[in-house]
């Protein structure tokens, strides 16, 4: 009993400790400072436009969103669902960004989201 208790045990912490280590946390590991400034339509909007703002999805009068406008993103950062999706990696559906795109989202919206 004594043994299986270990053998359990060590099992449990190795299968931990591997997700632990091999989790990509792009969260944890943002540092905004990398890129400076973001500017909405120089930085953002290029990442928007072909992975987010394509037929049947975010387009103009879309229900789920309306990411044609500045406006229309604002809405979905306002309610944290762009963030927790974007971070998630549940959005877009169509597409995958790049860890660099998903920290660029992610530091211009925790810097305000600016039109800029």
């Amino acid at each position: 009993m004594n043994n299986r208790f270990k053998i359990i045990t060590t099992i449990f912490i190795t299968i931990l400790s591997f997700y632990s280590c091999s989790k990509d946390d792009l969260e944890d590991n943002l540092d905004c400072e990398d890129f400076g400034t973001l500017s909405y339509s120089s930085h953002i909007l290029p990442i928007i436009q072909p992975s987010c703002n394509t037929t049947a999805c975010h387009t103009t009068g879309f229900s789920a969103g309306d990411f044609t406008t500045h406006a229309g993103v604002l809405q979905k950062v306002n309610n944290g669902s762009m963030r927790k999706r974007v971070l998630d990696k549940s959005m877009p559906q169509s597409s995958k960004l790049s860890d660099n795109d998903i920290r660029k989202l992610i530091c211009w919206i925790d810097a305000g989201a600016l039109n800029n």
